[in-house]
C-alpha cells in the first residue's frame, strides 16, 4: 500500500519505503510491569512519508537510507498526524541495507 493511501484506524496494513529518520530509543513501562524499548522512524515512498513506531531490539538493525517493508501494522492519528504502529504481530523486513546500495 502507498503511504498516501493510509487512513486512520486501518488495521493489518503493509507498507514499504526508505528510512529517512531514526529517533532516540526510549524505555516504556508496560501494563505487565515489563519495560520495552520503542523508537520512532520515518519511512518514505514516492507518495509521502509516515512515522513508524518500532518496538524492541530490531531497531538496531535499521540504518538511514535502508529500504524496508513493515507488515501487519495499524494506523492511528496522534497529535493530528497519522502514524504507523508495528504491533506485537507485526513484521519488519530489511529489503536493502543502506551499506549495500
Amino acid at each position: 500500500m502507498r503511504i498516501s493511501d493510509l487512513q486512520n484506524e486501518q488495521k493489518n496494513v503493509s507498507i514499504g519505503g526508505v528510512v529517512t529518520y531514526i529517533g532516540q530509543s526510549r524505555d516504556v513501562s508496560l501494563k505487565s510491569g515489563n519495560v520495552e524499548k520503542i523508537t520512532t522512524i520515518t519511512i518514505q515512498d514516492d507518495s509521502g512519508s509516515i512515522p513508524v513506531n518500532i518496538w524492541g531490539s530490531i531497531i538496531e538493525k535499521i540504518k538511514i537510507n535502508s529500504e524496508i517493508r513493515v507488515e501487519k501494522g495499524h494506523v492511528n492519528e496522534f497529535r493530528n498526524q497519522l502514524q504507523f504502529n508495528l504491533g506485537y504481530y507485526g513484521k519488519l523486513f530489511i529489503l536493502l541495507d543502506s551499506e549495500n546500495k
